[in-house]
């Protein structure tokens, strides 16, 4: 079998998980990185040493990364609709959100939002033009 470019290891937590998946809860993080960050700590490294594997990926030209979330079925299915309607992909549809994009945030249709892109750009293009004509005159 191939080696895996994953390190791992198992550790008994003896009653702790409880407490590591409140403090990973707390910090907005996972259990993983909660003990990855102890282990850094501990062995003394540098931070970026101690990364996790995400953001070390994340900070790479990395085309694309799984991501799994945890949801409700109405909320699920609400979501699905939401990126439907929006005629987008679902992970498409959430990083926009993300991002704070006015399509998926306003939830107006996606089509009126490029029809508005395209009017501006007309408007910056004749704006050009005619800026061109006047320094043309001067």
């Amino acid at each position: 079998m191939a080696p895996s470019s994953r390190d791992r290891i198992s550790v008994d937590l003896r009653g702790l998980k409880a407490a590591l998946y409140q403090r990973a809860q707390l910090l907005g993080t996972s259990p993983s990185d909660v003990v990855r960050g102890a282990l850094a700590s501990t062995l003394s490294l540098a931070p970026e040493e101690g990364a996790s594997q995400w953001s070390l990926r994340a900070g790479k030209a990395v085309g694309r990364v799984r991501m799994s979330l945890r949801m409700t079925a109405g909320q699920a299915k609400a979501l699905s609709g939401a990126a439907r309607n929006a005629k987008q992909s679902t992970a498409a549809y959430l990083c926009d959100l993300a991002d704070g994009v006015p399509v998926a945030v306003g939830g107006a249709d996606r089509s009126q939002y490029v029809s508005a892109l395209v009017a501006s750009n007309a408007e910056l293009a004749a704006l050009s033009r005619n800026l061109n004509h006047l320094l043309t005159l001067a």
